[in-house]
């Protein structure tokens, strides 16, 4: 008779383009929520990370300024009719009581935002009209050269040091499995100075919306508004090296299998823990871990080369705020691997990472069927991390449930109290003729209304 048991502590790992002007839109359709073993990964050299001293930044609500949204009537009637009359007026207003240069850039990057469409037509077409500062107010329209114009145009007038940067981003169109040129300029960006003198990057273009098929559509961010060098990165590689302002020891020839974290990523505080690379070879799945915030929650989905959603692919538990996320691969062959995350308050899942797999053995394991309330309590599942279960098998279920008094497993209908150690209940048991089996929990002892955790089908 066999007997699956993993006791509290235990670490499962058992098993084993166009031009610059005609720029690209990094940004992608939000997703809704689905449905989220262990494989030891394949040994290899640790990716060089970029790791530079942390500068502290001023602190910037992610909402749009409202300074940016209040323009006097002559100034926005005048500004998209004679933009050369009206912009020193403009930069004026919207500078004018700004504290520092980094939150006026912030005010002209939300204003930009806010006021100038991507020129998808254009960018489609293979046609990008003049792009000049000018143009581009005179039209409303741009792609990211003429928002990196109209930027530095405004931080010339308002006084402050920047640069236009050119180089190579993984925007829209990117292919994980295709191989980069990073040395193709397809993109725009800025750096502006600060008050102290140092260097800071942004991207308008990227915080104004996203492209869906052939359309823009405006959705404001601060992803990309001072986002740290070390981050910006994973998208956004400068044609200059000063401009990348990493590290002198950091291997460039790495760049191009950096994973693609997006701005997403650090937008809601995550922080990749483990060494994956772009492109990862596997066999049969895969274990990482990313830092997450306690209000942050993640979900994964994993695709073919079709660019079909496998089920059943990913399991993601947080302890101590570290998301361990689990994969396995049911197909041989490039797989892909994309994660999002959401606040409490937010409906729908934002894609915040792609990651590329060659996987060399298909895994047939799947894995337990996660409730929100697993999610949300944060609770850990340390047994069985497998789906589907074995009849005439038996089980050692073990899973840590912080905040609740009571748990049970629940065998079709029949209910089993799970032992209970501190936050780790535990329950022993040989399902015969089971089909299904979920595991609740309740918050205090006198409580019947239960809450479901987990769920697992029977063969």
């Amino acid at each position: 008779m066999q007997k699956y048991i993993v006791k509290y502590g235990f670490l499962i790992m058992t098993w084993s383009c166009l031009m610059v002007l005609g720029c690209q839109s990094d940004r992608t359709e939000k997703e809704s929520p689905v449905k989220a073993p262990v494989t030891q990964n394949e040994v290899k050299t640790p990716l060089t990370k970029p790791n530079i001293e942390k500068k502290k930044l001023p602190v910037f609500e992610k909402e749009m300024s409202k300074i940016a949204r209040t323009i006097p009537r002559e100034i926005e009637q005048g500004i998209f009719k004679n933009p050369s009359a009206y912009i020193g007026k403009l930069v004026d207003h919207l500078g004018g009581k700004a504290k520092g240069n980094l939150e006026k850039v912030k005010i002209f990057h939300d204003w930009i935002a806010d006021n100038i469409a991507y020129d998808a037509h254009s960018y489609f077409k293979n046609r990008i009209p003049d792009q000049s500062y000018e143009s581009v107010l005179k039209t409303r329209k741009s792609v990211c050269q003429g928002n990196a114009n109209l930027l530095k145009k405004m931080c010339d007038l308002a006084g402050i040091e920047s640069e236009i940067v050119t180089g190579y981003s993984r925007g829209y169109g990117y292919q994980i499995f295709e191989k980069e040129d990073i040395q193709q300029s397809n993109h725009a960006w800025n750096a502006v100075k600060s008050d102290d003198g140092e260097w800071h990057l942004v991207d308008v273009t990227w915080d104004a919306g996203y492209l869906k098929g052939n359309k823009f559509v405006k959705e404001y961010s601060t992803n990309y508004l001072f986002l740290p060098p070390e981050k910006m990165i994973y998208t956004h590689i400068p044609d200059e090296r000063k401009w990348r302002m990493l590290p002198a020891n950091f291997d460039a020839k790495k760049l191009d299998n950096l994973p693609k974290l997006k701005g997403h990523f650090f937008g809601y505080g995550l922080e990749l823990l483990s060494d994956v690379e772009k492109l990862n070879k596997v066999k049969k799945g895969f274990y990482f871990e990313v830092k997450t915030p306690k209000d942050v929650y993640l979900n994964a989905y994993v695709y073919d080369e079709k660019g079909k959603q496998l089920d059943n692919t990913a399991f993601i538990q947080k302890e101590e705020g570290v998301s361990k996320i689990y994969l396995n691969f049911p197909k041989v062959g490039n797989l892909t691997c994309r994660l999002f995350a959401r606040y409490p308050e937010e409906k729908q899942y934002v894609e915040t990472a792609e990651l590329g797999f060659v996987n060399s053995e298909k895994n047939t394991d799947g894995f337990p069927l996660p409730y929100q309330a697993f999610e949300e309590l944060e609770a850990v599942l340390y047994a069985p991390l497998v789906a589907p279960l074995s009849k005439e098998v038996e089980y050692i279920f073990s899973i840590k449930i912080p905040d609740v008094q009571k748990a049970a497993v629940v065998i079709d209908k029949k209910w089993n109290d799970m032992e209970k150690e501190g936050d780790v209940f535990s329950f022993e048991t040989r399902l015969d003729k089971a089909k299904k089996v979920k595991v609740m929990a309740a918050r205090n002892s006198k409580d019947e209304n239960y809450m479901g955790l987990l769920e697992w089908e029977v063969e």
